[in-house]
């Protein structure tokens, strides 16, 4: 199993890639969303993005990584995810070559990336 090893607390985890949905940056810290639980880790954002080197995420605008198994909807602006989460973006900030993004169904949570 492909892992992303981050450290979190000063504590060393191994997170299987394939249970992340995204991952966020927030100032100089990234948050790693997972099935299980969210890490907060010091790694930047490239370096994460480097690390992984993984064509199943997708860079939207600057703050965030999108693994694309976890998508369930693109229109226009919007990302919805398998898991209830709504990305509002730029689609001409997209770094993997997708074009539109998704359509907020009801009652998601919705994460304004900005433009």
């Amino acid at each position: 199993t492909h892992t992303l090893n981050v450290y979190s607390n000063r504590l060393l985890y191994h997170i299987p890639v394939s249970e992340i949905f995204y991952i966020e940056s927030i100032g100089r810290k990234c948050m790693i969303h997972t099935s299980r639980k969210t890490y907060e880790t010091n790694m930047a954002l490239n370096h994460i993005e480097s690390t992984l080197n993984d064509n199943s995420f997708i860079r939207c605008y600057r703050s965030y990584l999108v693994n694309m198994n976890y998508i369930q909807d693109i229109l226009d602006t919007e990302i919805q995810l398998t898991t209830m989460t709504v990305f509002c973006a730029d689609p001409l900030s997209w770094t993997n070559g997708i074009g539109n993004v998704f359509h907020p169904a009801v009652g998601c949570a919705v994460i304004c990336i900005g433009a």
